[in-house]
């Protein structure tokens, strides 16, 4: 339900789920209110409406995989390296599942962080590759990932799982999936208040979404758009996003120089004496083009 005193000019710190430690993480990326957060969009998407089974990975495929975890540590080569050795088997509901590695070199705050433990639940983003040196499986090398918390399923993260999911990147402590739920929350709170900015001439000449179906489709796509378009950043929703962007730098820069245009000059008096110094000045003899162009640069100066 939309919050009726939550507006998109309303600091960011007064929506649900932010508060004054998280606006200031956000401050720092230049995000005050509810608009600057929702302008800050996904900079690429996942498809889990159908997850990869570990099995069914090939070598050189880059998709989405949810997994659970085995064993985790750091480990450390004879040539001092650092490598920190994640174990994994299929968690997406294979009848057949199967054993994955993922590998992160010189990622010693992963351990310091204790970042995974055995038996969370995480979805890996990366290439598939085969794990010559291990158990003879597949192994992504330094793979995006994301935690679903223990206390919550990722079945029933309607959010995170069998859907396009927006992933965005991170603001300080505050990951993907954290944002997700802030912009959720930020769509739901301020309704339909988005005031169109573009003129209505400009919007009907390049057949251009509306500004509120832009926002919520560019954060939350429905399921109606071609992925590679999404992926690409083709879709109406975004190509209106991005055409916004693209014209108010257009105006601000045309209003900037209408009004250098305006404003009054410094005026110079070009005369006799003046052409006759910049004759012996120059070095050579101006052809008839230069002494042009020298006229036109006085005509200018008065």
């Amino acid at each position: 339900m939309p919050n009726p005193q939550l507006k998109l000019t309303s600091e960011v710190k007064y929506l649900k789920g932010v508060g004054p430690t998280r606006a200031e993480v956000l401050a720092a990326r230049g995000i005050h209110t509810v608009e600057d957060l929702l302008y800050y969009t996904p900079f690429r998407y996942e498809d889990r409406t159908h997850l990869t089974a570990v099995s069914d990975l090939v070598p050189g495929q880059t998709t989405t995989i949810l997994v659970k975890v085995l064993t985790c540590g750091l480990t450390r080569t004879r040539r001092g390296k650092y490598i920190y050795d994640l174990a994994a088997i299929d968690a997406s509901g294979s009848p057949y599942p199967r054993m994955i590695r993922c590998l992160w070199f010189n990622a010693r705050y992963l351990d310091r962080n204790k970042t995974f433990r055995s038996g969370q639940q995480v979805f890996f983003y990366g290439k598939a590759e085969l794990d010559f040196y291990g158990t003879g499986n597949l192994q992504i090398v330094q793979p995006q990932f994301e935690v679903i918390p223990e206390s919550e399923s990722a079945e029933a993260e309607s959010l995170e799982v069998g859907r396009v999911v927006p992933i965005y990147e991170s603001v300080g402590q505050l990951g993907p999936r954290i944002l997700r739920r802030l912009m959720r929350t930020a769509l739901e709170s301020v309704g339909d208040q988005f005031a169109e900015l573009l003129p209505a001439s400009v919007r009907s000449k390049n057949s251009l979404a509306g500004r509120t179906h832009a926002f919520r489709l560019t954060h939350f796509p429905d399921g109606q758009q071609s992925f590679e378009e999404l992926a690409r950043f083709r879709t109406p929703a975004q190509i209106r996003l991005i055409f916004e962007e693209l014209f108010n730098v257009s105006a601000g820069l045309a209003l900037k120089h209408r009004k250098a245009k305006s404003a009054p000059g410094i005026e110079f008096q070009v005369t006799d004496n003046l052409r006759r110094d910049i004759k012996t000045i120059l070095p050579f003899h101006p052809t008839g083009a230069q002494k042009r162009v020298l006229k036109e640069i006085a005509e200018d100066m008065c």
